[in-house]
């Protein structure tokens, strides 16, 4: 739709009987009517996870549950999980622990912790990101759920790796 001062409505407006723009602008003066644009990424892009710092994710459309991230050593203490990744430690509330179904070729049932960890994408501080904790050894160390990709309002292309950030080294 085009927005300019003189919209060029009047013939339709005096066929309908209707003041078109005033309808139009009623409807996208609701918030709920109105969608930005998302932005292509890839399926890969770094995001950034507090203490760990840079980490690729995958984007992950098929995965419609929970964002998931790598942890080694989990120790639970009740109402606290301490576990590592990257070679750094980190002790977080849990806020839950839940039934998760593994799908594809694994296809069971597990239990897993859920955290919540501050992400930044493309400059953007997103507090209190649901993740489930799990041992991703030989797969993405975090894996982006469809919710999450919503909010982050992208969309994902599967041909591509990193369209809208780049890949770093893990290595110091």
């Amino acid at each position: 739709m085009e927005v300019n001062s003189s919209p060029g409505t009047e013939g339709i407006e005096k066929a309908t009987g209707e003041n078109l723009i005033s309808i139009i602008l009623q409807y996208y003066n609701k918030p709920k009517n109105r969608f930005s644009v998302p932005i292509e990424c890839g399926y890969k892009e770094t995001l950034t996870i507090e203490p760990f710092g840079n980490i690729i994710a995958k984007f992950d459309t098929g995965n419609t549950v929970n964002n998931v991230i790598h942890a080694e050593d989990i120790k639970d203490s009740g109402s606290k999980i301490t576990w590592s990744l990257l070679g750094k430690q980190f002790t977080t509330k849990i806020i839950d622990k839940i039934k998760v179904n593994v799908g594809g070729l694994r296809d069971y049932t597990e239990q897993r912790f859920l955290v919540k960890l501050d992400v930044v994408f493309l400059g953007v501080t997103y507090k209190d990101v649901l993740f489930t904790l799990d041992d991703r050894n030989d797969r993405s160390s975090i894996l982006l759920c469809r919710d999450f990709m919503i909010q982050l309002n992208v969309m994902v292309n599967p041909r591509r790796k990193f369209v809208v950030t780049t890949k770093y080294s893990l290595e110091d």
